[in-house]
């Protein structure tokens, strides 16, 4: 499913600002993917410039996005915001340049006919924009601050008493 299709013009420069605040439009997004079921409020604005051998499309993505944070696993809802430069580019340059498998590969995408679907370069901007770790705050201390105190801090503690038969 095409979630944003834009026509072309080759004459002009053309400023695009779209917001989707339904959550079902993100959710449709190809590749199909389980993460953009948590993210809410997209809002993608940028130019769309025409080149020899495509477009690029070089402006902003922001969206909110609720997810665990990965040390104590807390429900936790942030905004992000990332810059973009997308390559539009036709088939025969797209396939040269595909097969470099670089930071400009990584941002191209193929022309669809004389359309530009954007379901794919949105879903890897989500992807590659989220902050590793995702945390709650930035001074999280994790699982321990919740833990039983008697338990001890390694991860491992539960395996001291196991015993392998011989």
């Amino acid at each position: 499913m095409a979630w944003l299709e834009f026509d072309l013009d080759k004459e002009k420069t053309t400023h695009l600002s779209q917001t989707y605040l339904d959550p079902e439009a993100i959710r449709c997004l190809e590749p199909e993917d389980a993460l953009l079921n948590s993210v809410y409020n997209l809002h993608l604005e940028g130019d769309l410039v025409a080149l020899r051998d495509g477009y690029d499309f070089v402006g902003e993505m922001s969206y909110e996005i609720e997810l665990p944070c990965d040390r104590c696993w807390e429900p936790s809802r942030k905004r992000i915001e990332a810059p973009i430069v997308w390559h539009f580019l036709d088939p025969k340059t797209y396939s040269a340049v595909e097969s470099r498998n670089d930071d400009y590969s990584l941002s191209s995408y193929p022309l669809q006919g004389r359309r530009l679907i954007f379901d794919e370069p949105i879903h890897d901007g989500i992807v590659f924009s989220l902050p590793q770790p995702f945390l709650c705050q930035e001074d999280c201390e994790g699982l321990s601050a919740y833990c039983d105190p008697t338990v001890t801090s390694s991860p491992f503690a539960a395996l001291e008493g196991l015993r392998f038969e011989e």
